[in-house]
């Protein structure tokens, strides 16, 4: 398995790796199954955020399931769709486009499949969190009146605009 190959499934209901260096944050709490296609099933030993570097840096991926027996990193359509994003199929390639409706991936089909080098990959900008999501957990799940704190008073170089939540997240 290439570290930056990913493919886009249709089949899966979450992205999975079986790559566990490619974890910025990992909760290995989180357990369970995954059914393959074969009728098995391979056991989730955690689940978190995936770095991959792209042309334009590294960019993140989340609620990514690790499961060590996978053969494949792949990104799911229908994980991407409950986030808001839309795919569209065709004349042989995947568009990806953020919830604002701008499009941030587009690959062409490979022997049936779709896959994303992100080496390669023109647009590749890919973040299935909000960036307020994500600054929440990597300062520890810090509240949001800091973190915009910290961006009005340029505390931090490279903090995006924080929005506060309209929930409180699962660990707060």
């Amino acid at each position: 398995m290439k570290k930056d190959l990913w493919l886009i499934n249709n089949a899966c209901s979450n992205h999975l790796t079986s790559d566990e260096s490619q974890f910025t944050t990992l909760d290995r709490s989180y357990g369970s199954k995954v059914e393959i296609v074969d009728g098995s099933f391979l056991r989730i030993l955690g689940k978190g955020t995936v770095a991959v570097e792209t042309q334009q840096g590294k960019k993140f991926i989340s609620n990514v399931y690790f499961v060590l027996d996978a053969n494949q990193n792949l990104l799911s359509v229908g994980q991407l769709t409950q986030n808001n994003y839309d795919i569209l199929f065709k004349d042989k390639f995947c568009t990806i486009f953020d919830p604002k409706g701008e499009e941030i991936l587009t690959v062409e089909i490979r022997n049936k499949c779709y896959p994303i080098d992100w080496q390669q990959s023109d647009h590749a900008f890919f973040s299935c969190v909000n960036d307020s999501e994500l600054w929440h957990n990597r300062f520890g799940h810090v509240n949001f009146s800091s973190l915009q704190t910290m961006v009005t008073k340029e505390l931090v170089t490279g903090l995006p605009k924080i929005a506060k939540p309209d929930t409180v997240c699962k660990i707060c």
